[in-house]
């Protein structure tokens, strides 16, 4: 019977020392919030436009609100230009503008939004992160917001090709657009 005993003791120690060691991964990390980006991939800016950056919180499958976000924005060189907080609303959603000042350098900026999740949570969570890169023109687009977005909005079929060619129509007879005949 002692020899049982002094086996059992040496297994608690040693599982013990184990985990002192080497820890357990993501022990405590019970809640995940992961920020999912509701844009494309990468954005193509021409400075002076207008653009945000949207997205929503998901935990266990869901939308949730009132988490805190951690977004830093990197210039192409690296370098941190935007280190701000912000929290999910009511739905789960966010939003923030990308705006630049007119002696920024063109580029691929790098938009990192990292979950700090609900303050309930902040001690046990596992912070996940969702990024983007930005691709910015030098110079400002020469094309209009809505001649850009027509062929947009063909292509989702929010309207309808007599609307497309009626709009491209009146950028020839504007001589916007030039069409040799």
């Amino acid at each position: 019977m002692e020899s049982v005993n002094k086996m059992l003791r040496n297994y608690l120690l040693f599982t013990i020392a184990a985990i002192a060691l080497f820890g357990i991964s993501d022990a405590y990390a019970t809640h995940i919030s992961q920020p999912i980006l509701t844009i494309d991939d990468s954005f193509v800016y021409s400075v002076g436009d207008d653009l945000s950056i949207t997205g929503w919180v998901e935990y266990n499958d869901a939308s949730t609100s009132d988490v805190l976000l951690s977004v830093k924005i990197s210039n192409p060189s690296g370098a941190v230009i935007s280190d701000f907080f912000l929290t999910s609303d009511s739905n789960g959603k966010f939003e923030f503008p990308f705006e630049l000042s007119e002696g920024d350098e063109s580029g691929d900026y790098l938009v990192n939004i990292m979950s700090m999740c609900r303050e309930v949570h902040r001690d046990i969570c596992t912070h996940k992160t969702a990024e983007t890169t930005i691709s910015v023109l030098g110079e400002e687009s020469k094309i209009p917001d809505w001649v850009r977005n027509i062929f947009v909005w063909y292509a989702e079929d929010t309207i309808s090709e007599k609307e497309l060619l009626q709009a491209l129509q009146f950028l020839i007879n504007e001589k916007i657009i030039i069409v040799d005949p």
